[in-house]
């Protein structure tokens, strides 16, 4: 309950607490780079087709990066020591390269599509667009490559795809199409043997759709993909899966889940408008034996109508963060505006505001997006009143639309989120990071206001939703349009390029805790006698969980409550540690000192040893009987607090020596 008031305390009065001092690593290149920040230029409202960089750290714990130059013919691909030194940059040609393209190719496609790393291997998507031609003839020619190199730069494979051999159209056999589309994305993931690309495409009648293509990571051929009700030759292992006949998508996202599945979700900004996700489940058909990928989609949230205005309704209301895998749930990350309207006016085009919803991993079974949702928040109906004039584009919504699950974490009026990415931290929590731009409206219309420099922030959620670091901004920071934020070892990493400029930023983003301090090394009490110790928390000021573990080695000689008070109970020693929750450790020695009343060897406690008191330790030994703990303290000869053979040995020769 208190963390639900202090969520909805965050949402009415934002909190933003000091500007966070971030490590920033810069370096200068002899060439000019493509700037991975949002270029507002051309792109209306929104921030998916900035020009990628990828950002990884490898399995021995090292940070790297893969950027382009601007005149698209090299990819840079760096190396760094544990200090963030640059220690080694590959300078790699670009498959597809400027002279491939003609002047609006250059402006609206960047060919350096998408890079993934595992196991000592780059896998690098390149993208071409078929310009200069008519849709209808562009079929045979290339539009996709995709190649693998080791860690010296070297080709191990490659292969370029056209988009006769890659379109999934059941209805239009032979159509082109272009990958990919230009104010769209590309996502990458591997699976196992497979790599998978997930990415808006230009179809052949000049709409736009989106595509899964799947390929062997080895070989890096394509795998066919099977429709059972339309005619091809079979043979190997097909795919029921590849375009989802989302009209217009125009950003994407997919992962690799536990289970092994595909998980992707995508914005489309006609049929349907709003935020689509897909789920795959492999699946054996009997009649064909083969295997195939079934999606289960699911439009999970709508987006209003778009304002009236030179482009008509084809703007999305959305900017897609990321889909990530937690332990109870998918969460995904986005920002919107607040309300869901039907009609084009100057309050339907709200600022986005940053929200987020949790689905069931078990979305195979969901009967709807409803049964899907795992926050209980209210339902936002659509509103307003259809508009009459379509002069301006079809119009998408019915006014049957209800969205569910929307946890909206900040309440935004004059300023909008844009440049949306998360990144999942230890524990299930998860870091987003943002920019807040001042937002005008004018004509109906709703624009960035490019007079007023934007900012960089980040919050921390837990993973339901729970604000546990309020905005924080970043000073000096700007963000990356890249996906792959990097966690590593307690801290977030990213690059961002601005001309011949590179700059990773290292951020710890839970201001987590480097050490505890206790107020004593080593302290002597006698036995019944209680003492504090005091722990001290470096950084005091620390986001993380403050919560303190106390432990002793032996409790039998000195136990310790959860608020570090020590309470002697029989002559000796022992250490108490305090643990953070990020386990960092601190210890003190504690000596007990004084006469304990308790006389060794006498478990009955008639202050003698006799027959009774063997007979009552090979009982606990064997567990017939629960102990005291003076019982054990009694039996206990070797000292490690608990009764073993050893004991029950030296209480017999104890015995004997008595009588």
């Amino acid at each position: 309950m208190r963390k639900k008031l202090l969520v909805f305390i965050l949402m009415l009065f934002p909190i933003m607490v000091d500007a966070k001092v971030v490590n920033q690593y810069t370096y200068t290149k002899n060439e000019s780079l493509y700037w991975t920040g949002l270029d507002t230029v051309g792109l209306g409202y929104n921030s998916e087709n900035v020009y990628p960089i990828y950002d990884y750290v490898d399995e021995n714990g090292y940070f790297h990066n893969v950027y382009q130059t601007r005149d698209l013919n090299y990819l840079y691909w760096s190396s760094y020591d544990k200090s963030m030194k640059m220690t080694n940059t590959i300078k790699i040609p670009m498959y597809f390269n400027k002279d491939n393209l003609d002047t609006i190719g250059e402006i609206f496609y960047h060919p350096f599509a998408q890079a993934i790393y595992k196991d000592g291997y780059l896998y690098v998507a390149y993208t071409f667009p078929a310009t200069n031609k008519s849709l209808g003839s562009v079929y045979t020619q290339k539009v996709l490559a995709i190649v693998k190199y080791d860690t010296d730069g070297n080709v191990i494979v490659s292969k370029d795809y056209t988009g006769e051999v890659l379109n999934a159209s059941n209805y239009q056999s032979g159509g082109s199409q272009i990958i990919a589309y230009g104010t769209s994305s590309v996502s990458m993931t591997l699976n196992n043997d497979e790599l998978t690309l997930f990415f808006g495409r230009n179809m052949y009648n000049s709409h736009e759709s989106s595509l899964f293509a799947v390929f062997d990571k080895d070989t890096l051929t394509h795998k066919s993909v099977f429709y059972k009700d339309y005619s091809m030759e079979l043979g190997g292992k097909y795919y029921k899966l590849a375009q989802l006949s989302i009209s217009h998508s125009l950003g994407q996202r997919i992962i690799t889940t536990s289970d092994n599945e595909y998980l992707a979700v995508e914005l489309g900004d006609a049929y349907p408008r709003g935020v689509v996700l897909t789920k795959t489940a492999l699946t054996y058909d009997s009649e064909y034996d083969l295997n195939y990928y079934e999606p289960r989609q699911l439009l999970m949230s709508s987006f209003s109508e778009s304002a009236k205005g030179s482009n008509g309704n084809n703007i999305i209301n959305y900017e897609l963060g990321n889909i990530i895998e937690l332990d109870d749930g998918y969460l995904l990350v986005g920002a919107t505006t607040k309300n869901l309207t039907l009609n084009w006016s100057s309050y339907m085009n709200n600022p986005y505001n940053l929200y987020v919803q949790k689905y069931k991993k078990d979305i195979h079974s969901c009967k709807n997006a409803e049964g899907c949702q795992l926050f209980n928040v209210d339902s936002i109906s659509a509103t307003g009143d259809k508009p009459t004039d379509t002069s301006s584009g079809d119009i998408y919504l019915t006014g049957k639309e209800i969205n569910y699950g929307m946890n909206f974490l900040t309440d935004f009026n004059n300023s909008s989120i844009m440049m949306l990415r998360a990144v999942k931290l230890n524990n299930n929590n998860v870091a987003i990071f943002f920019e807040e731009r001042a937002v005008t409206t004018s004509n109906d219309k709703l624009t960035v206001d490019t007079s007023k420099k934007s900012s960089a922030y980040y919050m921390v959620i837990d993973h339901d939703a729970n604000i546990i670091v309020p905005k924080t901004k970043l000073d000096n920071v700007t963000l990356s349009g890249e996906e792959h934020y990097v966690y590593h070892d307690g801290y977030v990493y990213f690059s961002s390029i601005y001309d011949k400029t590179i700059t990773v930023n290292k951020i710890d983003v839970l201001n987590q805790i480097e050490s505890i301090n206790l107020d004593k090394s080593e302290v002597s009490i006698d036995y019944n006698h209680s003492i504090k110790i005091n722990a001290t928390l470096n950084p005091s000021d620390t986001f993380m969980d403050k919560t303190i573990k106390w432990t002793s080695s032996n409790p039998l000689v000195a136990d310790v409550d959860q608020s570090g008070t020590i309470t002697a109970k029989y002559p000796g020693s022992a250490v108490i540690t305090a643990t953070t929750s990020n386990d960092k450790k601190a210890t003190v020695k504690v000596n007990v000192t004084g006469d304990y009343p308790v006389v060794k060897g006498d478990i009955n406690g008639d202050n003698k040893i006799t027959l009774s008191d063997v007979l009552l330790l090979i009982k606990i030994y064997f567990g017939k009987i629960t102990p005291t703990n003076v019982q054990v303290i009694a039996g206990d000869f070797n000292g490690n607090s608990k009764i073993d053979l050893s004991d029950i040995s030296s209480e017999i020769k104890l015995y004997f020596n008595k009588n």
